[in-house]
């Protein structure tokens, strides 16, 4: 990454491309000297709700002052229409597709693949008047008629983020858009269950043209069948450990048709461990309208898991470490609802919160760039801490945008942000519960009894 990759970006997204897209899309019919354009409505809202995230009509009409858009609160409100969220979604998809990567971080594990990809989903539910814009699971208890999935792949090594992506709710996980995406050869896949395919598994397994191929690390599905060399079938409860800490590996072959080979690791967890997994398996369940199977329950004693990797690319130990990684993914998606809150808003007007949702969209995208700016190359960065640095500084951000290209204003601003962020966004360290970043570089704080 570099400042002007970034300026160019910002300068494209926020300026041509906005006026374009505003014709195009009809939310603009004819531009007025001084009035509301594309650019300037686009610049006011993903400003003010980057720098606030629950920014008020009042708050959003001040950052407009910025934006050379001079409107009331009330003539902003009654911009938020079908065609502004048309508008807004068309300018998300557009900055999903601009591919921005970071030097990455000093982590010897990373450096044995070319990526090390994260995928995953976050659900917003919508007002069911929203239901034939955006469907969701619909009439279950606790479900909503209309909601929108956000799926999200990211490289953890080099911090490129693919997406957010936009798919109805009820799309389920393995049915989502990044499905026939291949991810690069030499990577790392990480993931959860949802997204458990032997078939993909498999194929990524091969190796491509160049002598590449890609390794998996997944948690097991139990409903898979194993068997050894022969086709002799395996029970699982006959295989599982019994003495919490103990670590089993076999080398098995998954699926009677499939028939992948892979490393098959269980580990027995203790009762603490254990507890929160079944109350989390629970709560899950309860979220989408069921309830836990008993199966589900009792098997949350074991830590499952499958992978590709040879042993000479990762240890037991490390895998372990790696499967934590998925929640890197949950850690951001939740840095996007509690502090870019893209799941709250203050008003009951379908078309307003559809704007605030691709608005705020747009605003945590950007954020995540000058993440990667300034503070990915630290394995200890907390983004929390930088993300706050990201919103002190959008009206300087915004500034640096009017500014003349030549005055290097934007080239200072980014450099004040990566010098604040480097003088204070650290994870502070911990013994008993070492931070993600801590396992990576100085391994497994658990004691594995291997056999």
């Amino acid at each position: 990454m570099s400042v002007s990759q970034i300026e160019k970006a910002l300068r494209e997204i926020m300026g041509p491309e906005a006026n374009e897209l505003a014709k195009e899309t009809g939310f603009i019919q004819r531009e007025r000297s001084g009035g509301i354009t594309g650019s300037n409505f686009l610049q006011t809202l993903v400003f003010g709700w980057l720098a606030k995230g629950n920014a008020t009509l009042g708050q959003l009409t001040q950052m407009g002052q910025n934006c050379d858009l001079n409107i009331t609160g009330s003539g902003l409100s009654q911009r938020f229409t079908e065609k502004a969220a048309e508008f807004l979604q068309k300018i998300l998809e557009k900055t999903t597709n601009y591919v921005m990567r970071a030097e990455a971080a000093d982590i010897p594990v990373f450096k044995r693949f070319q990526a090390v990809i994260l995928e995953d989903s976050t659900v917003i539910s919508l007002p069911p008047e929203l239901e034939e814009i955006w469907k969701g699971c619909g009439g279950s208890t606790g479900t909503s008629k209309s909601a929108v999935k956000m799926h999200v792949r990211w490289d953890i090594k080099s911090g490129e983020l693919q997406g957010p992506l936009l798919t109805d709710g009820k799309v389920h996980d393995s049915k989502g858009p990044f499905q026939d995406r291949p991810v690069p050869g030499d990577a790392l896949y990480v993931a959860d269950l949802a997204y458990f395919s032997l078939l993909r598994i498999k194929q990524w397994r091969k190796r491509d043209e160049d002598g590449k191929r890609r390794s998996v690390v997944t948690r097991f599905n139990t409903q898979c069948n194993l068997y050894t060399h022969n086709g002799h079938k395996l029970e699982l409860r006959g295989l599982l450990p019994h003495q919490p800490g103990m670590a089993v590996e076999l080398g098995v072959f998954v699926g009677k048709q499939d028939h992948l080979p892979a490393r098959f690791i269980m580990i027995c967890l203790d009762d603490e461990v254990t507890k929160k997994r079944q109350e989390k398996i629970e709560k899950e369940a309860k979220d989408d309208g069921r309830r836990a199977s008993p199966e589900q329950l009792e098997l949350a004693r074991w830590l499952l898991l499958l992978t590709t990797a040879p042993r000479k690319l990762l240890s037991i130990q490390e895998i372990v470490v790696i499967v934590r990684l998925r929640w890197q993914i949950e850690l951001l998606f939740k840095l996007w609802k509690q502090h870019g809150m893209i799941d709250e808003w203050s008003t009951k007007k379908c078309w307003r919160i559809l704007c605030e949702i691709y608005g705020k969209m747009i605003a945590m995208v950007i954020q995540h760039w000058l993440l990667l700016w300034g503070c990915w190359h630290d394995p200890h960065r907390s983004f929390v801490k930088a993300a706050d640095i990201v919103r002190q500084s959008a009206r300087r951000i915004i500034d640096a945008l009017h500014a003349n290209i030549e005055t290097k204003q934007m080239q200072q601003a980014l450099l004040a942000i990566k010098r604040e962020m480097r003088s204070g966004c650290r994870l502070d360290t911990r013994k008993s519960h070492p931070n993600t970043s801590q396992l990576l570089l100085d391994g497994l704080n658990w004691h594995l009894i291997l056999t």
